[in-house]
């Protein structure tokens, strides 16, 4: 393919999407596309000071997430959060709510971590317990609540539960002693506590070992849920939860073959053994899980089972466990847990069947939209663009949001595209309101479909249009170009200059600088000057651009006045640096010699036997033997032919003798050309030494060895290569002057005849 087909194929081969704005739409959907650099930049900004007083409740609480989650996704920006949780920690005066604020934060953001495997989670909790050790109740119940809540968490995250436990006995005992609490007017703060000692409880329940130490937990985390329970309201959400947690002791003490009394009145949510496997899930025990479903066919038993599996790295079955049956509602949700845990594995293939079994089952669920658009972002990635194009198409459905439905549909056209369907994309984006996405890729698939001129057409409507951004201006010239493909020379340069002229720094622009070397010679109207004025630009924006040099070469071929051309190249001399090959390949256009001096003093490398390096040292020789430095050229020549292997031995060998001739130094000389004559030669060459040793013998006096020397080269067969002639009427012209100097007159005469025919 050549570069020009290449050019065009770029232009077209992929629609593009823009996204607009600092808003959380747009981070989300960076986020979704895991461009988390570019989503970070537009969450500092939407949570900067002055910006997160304008978002609503649910955008920072979603803004603050994603932030969360990016920052845990980064080894350099988790080291940055942990210095600066530790600077925090040491810093000294902080207020109290100030601490607490602190605190609050750093073990939120430790708890993401640990569920997130980042095993730094740990000094997350060392900074929070040095921030709350700082922290004073000064005898209010409300704050020594707060900082004990606190503490409790940061210990058990480091699965630490007897400290805690000590803790919440002892502030139980100060703040509300046995003998002035009733529990049957149990207060708030006490029914608190007492359930966050039944939550130690059973975290030490579920830690243990023995059957006694088992029992023994689980016994005293149903005596505090119940004393919690009897200071709470039935219509308090925390009634259910305690609720559940009794019956999650009773069916645990039952399995170890002891009977628990429920209080009366208390009623599961949920079926007990739900429950207590949803429980398990909730503290990662996965093959006790495992275990526990194993031979259990009930439809929630079996999804949790390969949640489970799912949470031990056994995708496969995962998947295969999840999708033998259908699924209900009430378990839609735990379907797309283990989808988008497949997804955080790197499974999308496993994700991707989870997300169709959701989609089959729970379709008029509130997250099937989610789901949809996880789906056709999978699909699209995978290349399935058709299928994925039709999920689009069923988000946009479904979405009540207007701006997500016009980027799921602009999103399925272009996976239509993508499908080579070209025009259903067309049929999809003609009926919807214009938009430059939109606009620009109904370009493409006409231009797809070889209708260059209806798509320019489109082009010449769009572009006029001030609304359009940079990128989508930079994309309609560059498609214009596409359409026009040199059939119309002066209008296509139009639109290449417009390019150098908006986007003089975009590297694609350095595409339509090249393009306009192939279009100059096909326009009338363009002057020598228009090609200094391109390699200026070329100079200007991309001076150490890989091709640059060889555009200037390029350019300078058409500016005949030597001193114009001189002064563009000199302007190279504003780039740091050349390789070896690069100044070799530029030299030989420069016409001074003193410009090619002035590259070579300031970027000559040390000399390496390498083709590029030797290349330039032999240049350096030819440019001193021009100078008439013939001792300085002769040195760089002998420092290339001492070198094994040598680098182009007839050329270099050639410059060398013609310089020992130059010096008057004709032994030495000839001895290099007949060195030379030794080796492998084609006629031609073999020819060119004989004419040069027979010069020197003649300037030596030695006219009978230059006749000599000069017939070991002349075809006795007469066949002579037209590009030889020259050479040969050389030789035999050197024979007959030779010849009349020592009155030879049969060498004379066999050359003159031999020169006739020629």
């Amino acid at each position: 393919m050549n570069r020009r087909k290449f050019f065009i194929l770029t232009l077209i081969i992929s629609p593009f999407f823009l996204l607009h704005g600092n808003d959380v739409k747009t981070a989300e959907e960076l986020f979704k596309q895991g461009k988390w650099d570019e989503c970070r930049k537009v969450l500092n900004v939407l949570l900067a000071d002055d910006n997160v007083k304008k978002l609503s409740e649910p955008d920072k609480i979603r803004a603050a997430a994603m932030q969360e989650y990016i920052i845990g996704s980064n080894p350099e920006l988790i080291a940055e959060h942990l210095k600066l949780a530790k600077e925090i920690a040491a810093h000294s005066g902080w207020l109290t709510p100030d601490l607490l604020n602190h605190s609050t934060l750093l073990i939120r953001r430790a708890s993401d971590w640990k569920d997130r495997g980042i095993l730094e989670y740990q000094e997350l909790c060392a900074a929070a317990n040095k921030l709350l050790g700082q922290a004073r109740d000064n005898g209010e119940p409300d704050t020594a609540l707060k900082i004990l809540m606190l503490q409790i968490r940061s210990h058990n995250l480091n699965g630490e539960y007897n400290e805690p436990l000590k803790k919440i006995i002892r502030t139980l005992h100060f703040y509300y002693p046995p003998e002035k609490t009733s529990t049957r007017k149990l207060p708030e703060g006490a029914a608190r506590l007492m359930t966050l000692a039944g939550d130690q409880y059973m975290g030490l329940g579920i830690r243990a070992n023995s059957e006694r130490e088992k029992k023994d937990a689980f016994t005293q985390a149903a005596r505090y849920y119940t004393w919690a329970l009897a200071g709470t309201q039935f219509a308090d959400p925390q009634f259910q939860h305690l609720s559940d947690q009794l019956y999650y002791c009773q069916e645990a003490l039952k399995l170890l073959g002891f009977q628990l009394r429920m209080p009366p009145g208390v009623r599961p949510r949920s079926s007990t053994d739900v429950a207590m496997i949803d429980e398990m899930l909730k503290h990662r025990r996965y093959q006790d899980v495992i275990l526990a479903t194993e031979n259990n066919k009930n439809s929630s038993m079996r999804v949790r089972r390969a949640a489970a599996l799912a949470g031990i790295g056994d995708f496969e079955k995962a998947v295969k466990t999840a999708t033998a049956d259908g699924i209900t509602p009430a378990d839609a949700p735990i379907v797309l847990n283990i989808a988008r845990t497949c997804l955080a594995g790197g499974r999308k293939g496993e994700a991707l069947a989870l997300l169709r079994h959701y989609l089959n089952y729970a379709s008029a669920t509130p997250d099937a939209g989610a789901a949809l658009s996880e789906c056709a972002a999978l699909l699209l990635d995978a290349g399935n663009y058709q299928e994925a194009a039709d999920y689009f198409l069923r988000f946009s459905e479904q979405t009540p949001d207007s701006e997500k439905k016009d980027r799921a549909v602009l999103t399925a056209a272009q996976s239509y595209y993508k499908a080579e369907n070209y025009q259903k994309a067309i049929e999809l984006l003609r009926p919807r309101p214009f938009h430059p996405d939109s606009a620009l890729l109904i370009v493409q698939s006409l231009i797809r479909q070889k209708k260059h001129a209806e798509a320019l057409n489109e082009l010449k409507t769009l572009m006029p249009r001030k609304t359009l951004t940079d990128a989508q201006r930079k994309t309609a010239l560059r498609l214009a170009i596409a359409c026009l493909n040199g059939k119309a020379p002066t209008e296509e340069i139009g639109y290449c200059r417009e390019i150098l002229e908006r986007f003089p720094k975009d590297p694609d622009s350095f595409e339509s600088a090249k393009r306009l070397l192939e279009l100059y010679p096909q326009d009338k109207t363009v002057a020598v000057d228009d090609y200094r004025k391109l390699g200026e630009w070329a100079i200007a924006n991309h001076l150490e651009h890989p091709e640059t040099v060889p555009l200037i070469i390029q350019a300078g071929t058409h500016i005949p006045d030597v001193r114009t051309r001189d002064e563009l190249y000199g302007k190279l001399l504003a780039r740091p640096d050349f390789t070896p090959a690069e100044l070799a390949a530029l030299l030989p256009h420069f016409n001074s010699a003193e410009l090619k001096l002035k590259f070579l003093n300031r970027y000559r490398k040390t000399f390496a036997n390498t083709p590029e390096v030797c290349e330039l040292y032999y240049q350096i020789a030819a440019l001193e033997a021009e100078r008439g430095n013939r001792a300085e050229a002769l040195k760089h020549c002998q420092t290339i032919l001492s070198q094994k292997p040598v680098y182009e031995y007839f050329k270099v060998k050639m410059l060398y003798a013609d310089l020992l001739s130059a010096d008057g130094k004709n032994e030495s000389a000839r001895r290099a050309w007949q060195e030379l004559l030794l080796t492998d030669l084609k006629a031609d060459k073999m020819q060119e030494i004989v004419l040069k040793l027979s010069t020197s013998r003649e300037q030596s006096g030695e006219y009978k060895e230059a006749i000599a020397t000069a017939w070991t080269a002349i075809p006795l067969d007469g066949k002579i290569a037209p590009e030889r002639k020259e050479t040969i009427r050389a030789l035999l012209k050197s024979i007959i002057r030779n010849a009349q100097k020592i009155n030879s007159a049969a060498d004379r005469q066999d050359a003159e005849e031999l020169l006739k025919r020629l």
